[in-house]
């Protein structure tokens, strides 16, 4: 690939990392997944060097060791800005938008739904995989490796500022998007860690819209979590994954996003979608996303360092760099 459009490269793993490697470099985008394999020692690589780093992952646990590069990554002027992708990134401008209308809200909420379309979800495609389907399938061979790494993580949430873990399925909320009604059940994107350095905001929960037999799937994780956690069971797994195939999109699908404020009784609501007859999937919008992120740290050098949100270190207007994206916010 980079022959093909004559960059130059350089080919190293952590036991090859040394400072060395990034010599020239003032800022590294990690797109090599499965995070927890790659973003701790990478991002520590960074922090020494004094080189920027960024990532598309979204991993709570990977995200917690971030968190810890904090203090260092300050002393060293190295921003550390982790899950540059389709939930972090929306919802973060969501938050900021929404932070202008209600400017001390108690709580925060966020919806994401993949695609407004039917097709088969996030947890169909998963069980479909391990079956050994690949056709139609809407998450990637990546998503679906870190699914099956990932079966043990609980979601979890901000309460009174601290990190509060919940059984799978146990908090379902409903979100209107369009004047439909979706099911939603809390999941554990990293918002509560990468958007309170941001915010401030006590209380903040992420919700992934399913369809309703999927939530009741997932009421059964408990159960059968400590089998699937046998790395026995997850070697299994892993290799039954399909590896060659395309994620199913729908034409003129769209990735939608939904926030709510909440203070007292007062509250807003925000939306963050593709503008009407465009079509993007939630990886279109991850390579738009960070790019942004990438150009906007590249082009203002006066950003914030230490652990940040996207919108810290690119700006609460990031949305607008990323192609065919809308947002507005109604207040009550």
């Amino acid at each position: 690939m980079a022959a093909d459009y004559n960059l130059t490269w350089r080919l190293f793993d952590q036991q090859q990392a040394c400072p060395s490697v990034l010599d020239g470099v003032s800022l590294v985008v990690n797109c090599a997944g499965p995070f927890a394999e790659t973003a701790p020692w990478l991002a520590r690589l960074c922090v020494e060097c004094g080189v920027h780093y960024i990532d598309i992952g979204g991993e709570v646990s990977v995200v917690q060791q971030l968190l810890q590069l904090d203090a260092s990554a300050r002393s060293h002027g190295v921003a550390i800005v982790p899950a540059c992708g389709l939930a972090s990134i929306a919802t973060d401008c969501l938050a900021q938008a929404l932070l202008k209308k209600l400017p001390t809200p108690t709580h925060l909420r966020f919806a994401v739904e993949y695609c407004h379309l039917p097709c088969r979800g996030s947890v169909e495609s998963v069980l479909l995989a391990l079956l050994g389907w690949r056709k139609g399938l809407s998450v990637a061979a990546g998503s679906l490796r870190t699914a099956v790494l990932s079966l043990g993580c609980l979601p979890l949430s901000r309460r009174e500022r601290k990190i509060e873990v919940s059984p799978w399925g146990s908090k379902t909320i409903q979100v209107g998007f369009d004047g439909q009604i979706r099911h939603a059940t809390l999941f554990p994107w990293p918002d509560a860690f990468c958007l309170y350095p941001s915010t401030q905001v006590a209380n903040i929960e992420s919700y992934l819209v399913l369809k309703p037999w999927e939530i009741r799937v997932l009421k059964m994780v408990p159960y059968m979590s400590p089998f699937l956690q046998l790395p026995l069971i997850q070697r299994s797994m892993l290799a039954r994954l399909p590896a060659n195939y395309v994620p199913k999109f729908p034409i003129g699908g769209q990735n939608r996003i939904w926030a709510k404020a909440i203070s007292g009784d007062h509250e807003a609501q925000g939306w963050l979608t593709h503008k009407p007859g465009q079509h993007m999937s939630g990886y279109d919008f991850t390579v738009f996303g960070v790019l942004a992120v990438a150009k906007r740290m590249l082009a203002n050098r006066d950003h914030p360092v230490g652990f940040c949100s996207p919108a810290q270190v690119a700006g609460d207007d990031l949305w607008h760099d990323i192609v065919n994206t809308e947002l507005w916010v109604d207040s009550q």
